[in-house]
């Protein structure tokens, strides 16, 4: 295994695994030697204390990777660094029950998209219609990338989890796009538009069909949207907090986190 600092394109290497689970004394190693020990230290002095804070962290990872550094710095540097409980937030129940039962955790909140606008918020979560066309070798290509087993409509049904997204590409439509339906058809009926998959696959079906898939709005897209001069002012002050069941201010940390939800 090995570990990068965030100054240092160089790699640390670790010479055991049992090795691995000391990473932040290595990280602490190397900044001394970067910074200088005594300058490191009295950068930390001047700042000891550090309000965690994090969003879709992995169930606390991040504030258990904060205790590491902590003693770390402790053992190296003879400097205590306080940790304060902070937010954190997460839209998976089961997730958000790990941190509440985490110390360095003082408030756990669900969706971050509770934070937007109404409107905006429903447009984020209602994603893009893209409308794709789809060709028997397209259908049969994702199929075999599959592997699974069974009757055709088995096997069809199986490209799809239980939200309907796909499980692999397919054409131009890509891994976790949502079926929505057929194109020529305004009911959205994903049942069609899967039988109709299953006739493109025994090659009844003509050389391609349209379908409609749902994705989630690029980065560009959701930047353009929610960071517009409208938006911004609209943005809540205060969210409901699940451990506690009260309204809360939002704020950051002094040190945050942020993950994918996905």
């Amino acid at each position: 295994k090995s570990l990068r600092t965030a100054k240092s394109s160089r790699t640390l290497r670790v010479p055991k695994l049992a090795e691995s689970f000391r990473w932040a004394h290595y990280a602490v190693r190397r900044l001394c030697q970067q910074e200088g020990k005594s300058l490191l230290a009295q950068r930390m002095r001047a700042k000891r204390g550090f309000q965690l804070a994090s969003c879709f962290s992995g169930m606390g990872t991040f504030e258990l990777s904060a205790e590491c550094v902590a003693a770390a710095v402790k053992k190296q540097l003879g400097v205590d660094l306080s940790l304060e409980p902070g937010p954190a937030c997460d839209f998976d129940p089961r997730c958000r029950q790990a941190l509440e039962a985490e110390p360095h955790v003082d408030s756990v909140f669900s969706d971050v998209l509770n934070l937007l606008p109404e409107k905006t918020e429903e447009w984020v979560k209602k994603g893009a219609v893209v409308k794709v066309c789809l060709s028997t070798s397209s259908v049969v290509a994702a199929l075999g990338a599959a592997k699974v087993r069974g009757s055709l409509e088995d096997r069809v049904d199986a490209l799809f989890d239980q939200k309907g997204r796909l499980k692999v590409d397919m054409g131009k439509a890509k891994k976790e796009w949502t079926l929505r339906g057929l194109a020529r058809m305004s009911s959205g009926d994903v049942q069609a538009a899967k039988g109709c998959l299953v006739r493109l696959a025994r090659g009844s079906q003509g050389f391609s069909e349209a379908f409609e898939f749902v994705r989630l709005h690029t980065y560009e897209e959701l930047r353009k949207r929610i960071f517009d001069q409208r938006c911004v002012p609209k943005l809540r002050s205060t969210w409901r907090c699940t451990k506690s069941g009260q309204e809360l201010p939002v704020h950051s940390g002094d040190l945050t986190a942020g993950g994918s939800p996905r």
